[in-house]
């Protein structure tokens, strides 16, 4: 039954079939979706909001326990491609990059990203940096750890960088753990504000101050992925991210880099993280996204990003993405519903 457009909580001892579901259902009407997510925390017998820290009721704590959840949110300001909100529960996020700049606060909870095989303990109050194309994976506990994930434009980050050290952003050493309270704080108050209705020049300012604050912790290093790449290697690594719907040949990409096919894998997944076919379907995947934020149909997505049907991109999508192309797209067509994966 609905009331004022939410669900009544259902009896918690009534017996028969659905009652499992309705149990969840009423625990999570407890929870005042969309912006709650709910754990319990190790040594703690009462779930809790991972976001706020605050004690909810829950209809059945045996069947309550973490529930991962991811939220998009469309972005009133193209400075910032990507927003999210999400809670993982022992387990993670395979081996990944992003075309942007990203930004990951822990609220609650502690996670582990990885990254050129070290792993990094990530805790609450902290947040880790990720350039562009900086292959990763993202490990979460079973006590739950939830985040604020947002991606910044890389070309804004780069005219930024320009201005503050005289060099693109690519060349700077950002650190990948940062601890300062006042970065967490203005990154978290960055990702609140993209919901909240303020005007497009408001969070405009609000980005730029991000980056000027991240870029002024950064050194004057290439990443170690700058350092390694050759321009032949980076040449292919271009061709692969403007043509994801290429179906080409190993061979044919060790060619453009004058290299054995064995030796050309060997020398890209040193230098980029990530074998040549992975890197592919990453790069299809992030331009299938961009297409459905925009509008597209999942069918026509998934043929212009390269995929073969929109089968070949649900397989993908949800294992790199964490949702599947359907759920993403009302995320970014109604911004309401919450995703328990």
């Amino acid at each position: 039954m609905s009331v004022g457009g939410r669900r009544e909580p259902a009896d918690a001892t009534t017996d028969g079939p659905g009652d499992r579901n309705n149990v969840i259902g009423a625990a999570i009407d407890a929870l005042g979706i969309p912006d709650i997510v709910t754990g319990i925390v190790k040594d703690r017998p009462a779930p809790v909001d991972l976001i706020t820290g605050s004690a909810v009721e829950a209809a059945d704590e045996d069947v309550l326990r973490v529930l991962s959840f991811i939220r998009f949110i469309r972005t009133p300001t193209a400075l910032v491609t990507e927003a999210r909100l999400g809670c993982g529960v022992d387990d993670g996020f395979p081996i990944h990059f992003h075309t942007d700049w990203q930004i990951s606060i822990i609220e609650r909870g502690t996670g582990w990203v990885i990254h050129h095989g070290r792993e990094i303990e990530t805790p609450a109050g902290t947040m880790f940096v990720m350039p562009p194309l900086e292959p990763h994976a993202n490990r979460s506990p079973k006590t739950g750890v939830a985040y604020r994930n947002c991606l910044l434009s890389a070309a804004f980050m780069d005219g930024v960088a320009r201005d503050l050290a005289g060099c693109p952003a690519a060349h700077l050493r950002l650190p990948i753990l940062v601890t300062d309270p006042r970065g967490h704080g203005r990154i978290s108050a960055l990702h609140r504000a993209l919901g909240d209705g303020r005007s497009r020049l408001g969070l405009d300012c609000r980005v730029l101050d991000a980056c000027q604050w991240l870029i002024r912790q950064s050194g004057p290093h290439p990443l170690p992925s700058a350092i390694r790449s050759s321009s032949r290697l980076a040449r292919v690594r271009e061709f692969l991210l403007d043509v994801p719907t290429a179906n080409v040949s190993l061979a044919e990409l060790a060619a453009m880099a004058d290299l054995s096919s064995f030796r050309f894998a060997r020398l890209f997944k040193a230098s980029f993280g990530m074998a040549p076919h992975a890197f592919q379907v990453q790069v299809r995947v992030e331009r299938a996204k961009r297409d459905i934020r925009d509008g597209l149909a999942l069918a026509e997505a998934a043929l212009r990003a390269g995929f073969a049907d929109q089968s070949h991109l649900h397989r993908h999508f949800r294992r790199i993405v964490g949702i599947t192309p359907g759920q993403f797209q009302a995320e970014m067509g109604k911004n309401v519903q919450d995703h328990r994966v």
